[in-house]
């Protein structure tokens, strides 16, 4: 069941977080290497959480939610008054048999994670005669459990999306390991940095990026003093999931 009281206090203690994250010198620092949009952003994961959290969440001020099932966004969002303003991200690995509706559904979708499904986003998206706002998901620590683009694949991104003419670029995301020592996964998300800061410079890209999406409820305060500037939170904010509902998210 959920706790108002204290989802509005998560949030609270997550802005002031922020805040303290921004103000470090690392912070500083690391924004001046890359040209990102300034203000960073929560977006609010309900996977598995009900419509009443993404109601409490906007009347807090939250206007960003990600969803890593189609079938779940679809039911839960069209629940919202009309004039509810949002936005919706996908953050889960899409199938392709599901870039049709994605397209349709979403905002963006955050996890573009293989040439396979960029070129079926692209096919619905021309369909369709509207440009969808994707960031491109690398598997920065090559792990095999997960999807994304590897570093290896840097030369034939650049190539490759230039044929994609109706995605809009628009940053980078990642899902790095967890550590229970938030100082042993700076490293990625420096890298990640990196990566960012790499692909502003090349003329496919130029001027179009404008987010790094990186850390989650255990890390986002390393994240955003790396440069991130949209964190995922989900348990951070509404409390646990029930087991159930973390087995079937």
């Amino acid at each position: 069941m959920l706790n108002k009281e204290l989802i509005l206090k998560n949030i609270g203690e997550i802005r002031q977080n922020i805040k303290r994250a921004v103000s470090s010198s690392n912070f500083a620092a690391a924004r001046s290497e890359v040209k990102i949009e300034p203000e960073v952003r929560i977006m609010a994961v309900t996977k598995s959480f009900p419509i009443e959290a993404v109601k409490i969440a906007l009347d807090a001020g939250i206007t960003l939610f990600g969803e890593n099932r189609v079938q779940e966004a679809e039911e839960k969002f069209p629940q919202l008054k009309s004039a509810s303003r949002y936005e919706l991200h996908f953050i889960g690995h899409l199938q392709r048999n599901k870039a049709k509706k994605a397209v349709e559904l979403f905002d963006m979708i955050q996890s573009v994670d293989s040439f396979r499904l960029a070129k079926e986003l692209n096919a619905h998206a021309e369909q369709n005669n509207k440009k969808i706002p994707v960031l491109l998901q690398f598997n920065v620590a090559n792990e095999p459990s997960k999807t994304g683009f590897l570093l290896r694949d840097i030369d034939d991104i650049e190539e490759r999306f230039e044929e994609y003419r109706y995605l809009d670029v628009q940053g980078l995301m990642a899902i790095p390991p967890y550590y229970e020592d938030q100082q042993e996964v700076r490293p990625y998300f420096q890298t990640m940095r990196e990566l960012y800061k790499y692909f502003q410079e090349q003329p496919v890209f130029f001027n179009s990026l404008k987010y790094l999406s990186m850390g989650m409820s255990h890390d986002y305060y390393q994240a955003v003093r790396e440069g991130a500037n949209i964190i995922r939170l989900g348990e951070a904010l509404f409390g646990p999931r029930s087991k159930r509902e973390a087995h079937n998210a």
